[in-house]
């Protein structure tokens, strides 16, 4: 069974980029991965364009990206706000969410 998470980074207008990630969605491995390889706004950006994922790794290189590993559609969400992003359910188990403002990631289950 997959832990799914969704991942978003807030922008400068207020509204929230997002993607669904499939695979190892729990703090001990996205979100670890988030906070030690993603740890600032132009990498968490990076990680958003790429689209859903099937799974997160240490760099761009090491993660799986449904458009560019699989051939799929690019699938990026776009909300109006941070509330908006957080009443989402997107399937997930986990919400990671980048605040640029703070520079850090949020976790919420």
């Amino acid at each position: 069974m997959s832990t799914h998470s969704k991942i978003g980074v807030e922008q400068t207008d207020g509204s929230v980029l997002a993607i669904h990630c499939q695979h190892d969605g729990y703090i001990e491995h996205n979100g670890k991965m988030l906070f030690r390889h993603f740890d600032n706004e132009e990498l968490a950006n990076e990680l958003i364009q790429m689209g859903d994922a099937s799974s997160i790794g240490e760099s761009i290189d090491n993660c799986e990206f449904y458009a560019r590993d699989y051939d799929e559609d690019l699938h990026i969400e776009e909300f109006d706000s941070v509330e908006e992003f957080m009443s989402e359910d997107m399937d997930s188990e986990y919400a990671y969410l980048y605040d640029r403002r703070e520079g850090t990631w949020y976790v919420s289950e």
